[in-house]
C-alpha cells in the first residue's frame, strides 16, 4: 500500500488514497451472485478470483494509480479553503486533521480519491472505435455484407454499449438499447462503426425487415420489454447471447437438466489492433441446443461498483 500511495506527496492525502483503495477492494459486487444462488447455497467457488479483495488489490497494484489527476482537481477546487490549507500546511498527519469540524473536507477529498481508483477499473481490449450515430432513416442504408447481405441488431444496455465507441453524430446517444450496427471503411482507411437507434422504427415482423437479421442480445436484457418487442428475431438459429452476468451461477442452472452438456471453445479475435479473448459456448440438451453464448474473458481484471 505504501508503494501505491507514495505519489500523493502528503500523509493526509496518502491516508485518503489508502482508504479509497481499500474501499474498492473490499466491496466487490457480490450481492447479485448471492441473490441468484441463494444465501443457503452460496459457496466461495461461486465467486471469480477477481472478486476477492486480495486479487483486486494485486490488480490495482500492478496497474498503479495516477494521483496527479485527482490531487490537481482538488487543488483547483479548494484553493483558498482554510481547512484545506490547514491540513496540507502541516507536514505530518495529526489527530487535528481528523476532527469533526473538518468532516466536509474529508468527504470532498475522499470522493475524489475513490473516483480516481474506480477509473482504473475494467477490461480494455483496445481504444474505443470511432462511431457515428445515424439519424433515423431508411433501414436499407444499414444493410451490411456484400456476399451475405444482412442487418445486425444489437439489444444491449447502453451502459455497456456506448463505452465501446467514440461517438459523433447529429444528436446525443439515444436512451434506448436496440440499435443497428455496421462497419465501414473511410476514404483514409479507418474503421468507422455506424449505429442507428431502431427501438421504435424496426419492424416487429421479420418478413418486413430490409434483409435477413442477425441479432445479439445481452443476457441482462433477455427479460426486458425491449427484448420482448424483438422476440421474433431472437431465435437460437439466428441470434446470440452476450453473457454480461456471472457465468458460473448460470452454469449450475443450465446443467441441472439430465443429459445437459456445456460445449465451449476459447478463442482470441483480433481486428483493427483490438484483441478480444472470447469464450464461445452452447448448452446442448440432446434434443435442443441453446443460443450461441459469447463472453469476454477478463482474466484478473476487476470491476468496481459505482459510488453510492
Amino acid at each position: 500500500m505504501q508503494a501505491l500511495v507514495e505519489g500523493t506527496g502528503h500523509p493526509y492525502l496518502a491516508l485518503h488514497a489508502a482508504h479509497a483503495v481499500a474501499r474498492a477492494c473490499m466491496q466487490p459486487p457480490v450481492a447479485d451472485i448471492v441473490r441468484a444462488v441463494g444465501l443457503e447455497r452460496v459457496a466461495l467457488a461461486d465467486f471469480r478470483a477477481s472478486l476477492r479483495p486480495d486479487r483486486r488489490f494485486q490488480a490495482v497494484l500492478r496497474r498503479g494509480i495516477a494521483w496527479d489527476g485527482p490531487i490537481g482537481r482538488l487543488t483547483a477546487r479548494l484553493a483558498g479553503d482554510d481547512a484545506w490549507e490547514e491540513v496540507l500546511g502541516n507536514p505530518k498527519l495529526t489527530a487535528t486533521a481528523l476532527r469533526p469540524e473538518l468532516a466536509s473536507l474529508w468527504e470532498v477529498i475522499n470522493r475524489e480519491m475513490f473516483e480516481a481508483v474506480a477509473e482504473a477499473e475494467g477490461f480494455t481490449s483496445g481504444e474505443p472505435l470511432d462511431a457515428i450515430w445515424r439519424p433515423a432513416g431508411p433501414l436499407t442504408g444499414m444493410v451490411a455484407g456484400i456476399d451475405d447481405p444482412h442487418v445486425f441488431l444489437a439489444i444491449r444496455p447502453l451502459r455497456s454499449l456506448t463505452p465501446n465507441y467514440r461517438c459523433t453524430g447529429p444528436g446525443p446517444c439515444p436512451t434506448s438499447a436496440a440499435v443497428l450496427r455496421r462497419s465501414v471503411m473511410t476514404d483514409d482507411g479507418r474503421l468507422l462503426v455506424e449505429l442507428m437507434d431502431v427501438t421504435d422504427t424496426f419492424p416487429v415482423d421479420p418478413a418486413n425487415a430490409p434483409a435477413p437479421v442477425v441479432a445479439c442480445v445481452a443476457m441482462s436484457a433477455l427479460t426486458s420489454p425491449l427484448a420482448q418487442r424483438f422476440w421474433r428475431y431472437l431465435d437460437a438459429r439466428t441470434s446470440s447471447v452476450l453473457v454480461d452476468l456471472p457465468l458460473g451461477v448460470h452454469l449450475d442452472i443450465w446443467l441441472d437438466r439430465p443429459g445437459a452438456r456445456f460445449r465451449y471453445v476459447i478463442m482470441r479475435t483480433e481486428a483493427q489492433e483490438r484483441v478480444v479473448p472470447m469464450l464461445i459456448a452452447v448448452v446442448d440438451g440432446g434434443d435442443a441446443q441453446s443460443h450461441l453464448s459469447l463472453s469476454h474473458i477478463v482474466g484478473e481484471e476487476v470491476v468496481f461498483p459505482p459510488l453510492g
